[in-house]
């Protein structure tokens, strides 16, 4: 997109000679992002000085407090907290140690509810190291369900004793059960070899599936970058066939840019600049002019390396490079260069154009510090379904480093990636999502259920750029869930045998009074024998 800038430019000056429309600030668009990261925590979150005073929170921590956001702000960090001793401390341990870990502390409501949290920070820094404040975030301590558990365990205990008095009982159903048991055992070996059949045919049925699913992927990975390339060289063609009307407004284009521009011979030195770089070296046009182009940097080896690499290559992109102003001032940049030719082919030199990002680089290493602080997994995703970006917790969770996460397909880390691709919709469908269930699957095979919740975040256009995820494991709540309900179906196998033993205890009875009445009758003929004889 850089190489495109003269032909933009010249577009507009040709089209809207008077036009002065704003160009949309990056800064602006990074601050933006930052509130997005901001308000995707659902626990407490704020931002403090050096002072302890509190410079941003979000809703989560004003709804904990009773205090709205525009309140809180500017107000002592220590003033809603029950023991302020002890939230200095922690306050001072961030600031010593660079960041603080599980400290409990008592928040205080305004309406006098004291909830005990855990308080997680660290602090963040301007691009020179300095420490700008500290990100807290508060962690809600659960309580636990004890008494519903207590009834179950009094439960048991009950079901415990019932079970010894009428263990005598079901020896004779036992017996019984022993035939049956045969009879089982007999029908679940014929089970177990259709059921390894089936098991056979299901795995075979599985591998056919992810070799499918592997080669979809394989195509449409395959389908995107013949699109970009398509693009790519669309975007070539188009700067070419523009270079030699970009020629005549040169002088224009230069000096109508507000970032440093620079035309450099192949030699290595400066034929022409913009205002823009008088400015940001403090040199005069005059002096500029002549002199060699790596001498206002840093690094002049680094600076020289790359306007060799333009001519080597015809463009260069996104060069990172700090200009020193003769005042000692520094300022980074990103550099954008491509050669210019005249109409025979020939390279005349390099134009050059140095974007400032220093306020980017700050809020780039302020949003780091924002998702670092959450201790659950927080993702950022493009509109294509690609990681853009994501925090230690998500890394550890799937197993993977943030190198191999960054720009790989969001859904493939899920057991259900369909399900995962449709949450992700719902999102951009929507702007948000809360406590929609999947789960995470580790690379060395550990699953982990999870909440999401997401939203989207925006330009100050409006435009959606991407959505931000935060994921929260619920493995331990879901584990409880079933070991109640695995009581509960012991429980319901206690009744049954209650039931089986009345009944076979009662036919056990009635076979005892019919033997009895069989040995009377027995009786009764043999004294009748003995007298007929």
């Amino acid at each position: 997109m850089i190489n495109k800038l003269p032909l933009q430019k010249i577009n507009s000056v040709k089209a809207k000679p008077n036009a002065n429309k704003p160009i949309p600030s990056e800064g602006e668009q990074a601050s933006q992002y930052v509130r997005s990261l901001i308000e995707a925590s659902l626990d407490p979150l704020i931002t403090i000085s050096p002072e302890g005073k509190i410079t941003d929170v979000n809703e989560a921590s004003a709804k904990v407090t009773g205090v709205p956001r525009e309140k809180l702000i500017g107000t002592d960090f220590f003033d809603y907290f029950n023991e302020t001793l002890k939230t200095h401390e922690v306050y001072k341990e961030v600031f010593a140690k660079g960041y603080v870990t599980d400290s409990p502390l008592k928040l205080r409501h305004k309406d006098g509810k004291l909830p005990d949290v855990l308080v997680n920070g660290s602090v963040y820094k301007d691009d020179r190291g300095n420490v700008l404040g500290a990100i807290i975030v508060m962690r809600d301590v659960p309580e636990q369900k004890a008494y519903e558990l207590m009834i179950v365990n009094k439960e048991l205990a009950f079901q415990n004793e019932e079970k010894e008095k009428r263990a005598a009982e079901l020896i004779i159903a036992n017996k019984e059960l022993v035939f049956q048991n045969e009879e089982k055992e007999k029908r679940a070996a014929e089970l177990i070899i259709a059921n390894k059949e089936l098991v056979f045919q299901n795995e075979e049925k599985e591998k056919r599936a992810a070799e499918l699913v592997i080669a979809d992927i394989e195509l449409e990975f395959q389908n995107k970058e013949k699109e970009k390339r398509e693009i790519a060289n669309k975007e070539l063609e188009a700067f070419s066939n523009s270079l030699k009307q970009a020629s005549q407004y040169a002088r224009s284009l230069i000096e109508a840019s507000t970032d440093p521009l620079v035309t450099i011979s192949p030699e290595g030195k400066i034929t022409d600049v913009n205002e823009a770089s008088v400015k940001v070296t403090g040199v005069s046009r005059a002096k500029l002019i002549g002199t060699d182009f790596s001498d206002y940097f840093t690094e002049p080896e680094k600076a020289r390396y790359g306007y060799k690499k333009v001519f080597e290559k015809s463009f260069v992109s996104d060069y990172p490079l700090t200009i020193r102003h003769k005042n000692g001032k520094l300022t980074d940049v990103l550099y954008n260069a491509s050669v210019y030719k005249d109409d025979k082919g020939n390279v005349l030199g390099v134009f050059a154009a140095a974007r400032d990002v220093t306020a980017q680089k700050l809020l780039s290493k302020y949003s780091l510090s924002l998702i670092e602080a959450s201790r659950d997994p927080l993702v950022t995703i493009n509109t294509e379904g690609k990681i853009t970006d994501m925090n230690q917790a998500t890394a550890k969770i799937t197993g993977l480093t943030r190198k191999e996460l960054t720009g790989t397909d969001f859904f493939d880390y899920f057991t259900e990636p369909q399900k995962a691709r449709e949450v992700y919709q719902e999102v951009f469908a929507k702007s948000s999502v809360a406590d929609s269930p999947l789960t995470l699957r580790h690379k060395d095979g550990k699953l982990t259920d999870v909440l999401f919740n997401g939203s989207v975040y925006k330009d100050d256009r409006g435009n959606v750029l991407g959505v931000v995820i935060v994921a929260r494991d619920v493995t331990a709540q879901k584990k409880l869930e079933r070991d109640v309900a695995e009581r509960e179906k012991g429980l319901e196998r206690l009744v049954e045998l209650e039931r089986f033993r009345k009944l076979t205890v009662g036919r056990e009875l009635k076979m005892i009074e019919l033997k009895k009445e069989n040995e009377e009758l027995r009786g009764k003929l043999g004294i009748a024998k003995d007298e007929n004889s």
